[in-house]
Order: structure tokens, then C-alpha cells, then sequence
């Protein structure tokens, strides 16, 4: 009987330590890819909100400055900037994120801007020809875009590789 208790037992085989090691990193390697994949899909989310506000206020900006001028915007590219009372077309620009400050003359960020985010916003006119305020065609060309409307895009540099892509329809209305 005592030799039974202090009989000597041996410990877990090589095989066995392996195994537990394979099945830990897979949990780990899965843990590790479903957190990266939501802070990517989170960010993705913050990034398409900031762009698609952006893209909002460009299209109240334009509303705005074609019933205040009762004039149409010869859009070519560019961005409306709100300069204290008065709505002032400019050339290319972008916004940075978390910000309403419209950097104007420019279709990319500066190296120098400490910014999370980069948007390039440029108004146009998708059927070539802006709208009028005295005549407002109400056909539509192939793609099913109203001849009578603009496009405001908001591009920015995806968190992957190239670029997104935000686009918003204002359709003039008399």
C-alpha cells in the first residue's frame, strides 16, 4: 500500500502540451482577428458619419446660397464655404474630421494638419450642365440621375488601401 502512494507518476506527454498550445492560439488568433475586425468596422462607421455630415452641410450650404442668389451655381469642382452671413463658392477643398473648418483652395490635406481625417468635398453637375433657377429640366439621363440636380461628393483615404466615397443628390426645385 505505501508503495502505491509514493509510487512516482509521470507528467503530461509532449503531445498533449502541444495540442493545448495549438487550441490556445487558435482562440487567441480568433479573439484577436474579431476585435480588429470591429474597431475596423467601428471606425469605417465613424468615417462614412463625419464624410456623410460633411456632404450634408455642403447640400444646406448650396440650398441655401441658390434661394438667397436666385442664381444656379456654376459648380465645377468646387465647395461652398460660410464666411460669417455670406455663402462665397471656392475652389477645391477639404475638411478635416471632428471639424466645420473648410480649407479652401487646396484638394488635399496639408502635411502638416494634425487631422484623423481627410475629406475632399467638390460640388458638380452630373449631367454636365448645372441647373438653372429659370428653367429646371425635369429629365433624367441614363443612369437615372435628374438633369436638374448637383452632386456633392465626399472622398477620403480608406482605412485599407484607396479611397471612399460619399455622394448626395440636391435637386433643385422651382
Amino acid at each position: 500500500m505505501l508503495r502505491k502512494l509514493f509510487k512516482k507518476e509521470n507528467g503530461d506527454t509532449i503531445v498533449e502540451v502541444l495540442i493545448a498550445m495549438a487550441i490556445l492560439a487558435l482562440v487567441l488568433g480568433g479573439a484577436y482577428y474579431t476585435a480588429n475586425q470591429s474597431f475596423r468596422n467601428d471606425r469605417d462607421a465613424q468615417e462614412h458619419s463625419e464624410a456623410l455630415t460633411v456632404a450634408q452641410a455642403q447640400v444646406e450650404a448650396l440650398r441655401t446660397y441658390v434661394l438667397t442668389q436666385g442664381e444656379s451655381f456654376t459648380a465645377n469642382g468646387d465647395c461652398i464655404q460660410n464666411s460669417g452671413a455670406n455663402l462665397t463658392p471656392t475652389g477645391p477643398c477639404y475638411m478635416s474630421g471632428g471639424s466645420s473648418t473648410i480649407y479652401s483652395g487646396q484638394s488635399t490635406c496639408m502635411s502638416g494638419d494634425s487631422v484623423d481625417y481627410c475629406y475632399n468635398v467638390k460640388i458638380t453637375c452630373p449631367s454636365g450642365a448645372c441647373p438653372s433657377s429659370t428653367y429646371v429640366d425635369q429629365t433624367q439621363t441614363p443612369s437615372g440621375i435628374p438633369l436638374d440636380s448637383y452632386k456633392v461628393s465626399v472622398t477620403w483615404p480608406a482605412l485599407g488601401s484607396g479611397n471612399d466615397e460619399v455622394d448626395l443628390y440636391y435637386r433643385v426645385e422651382t
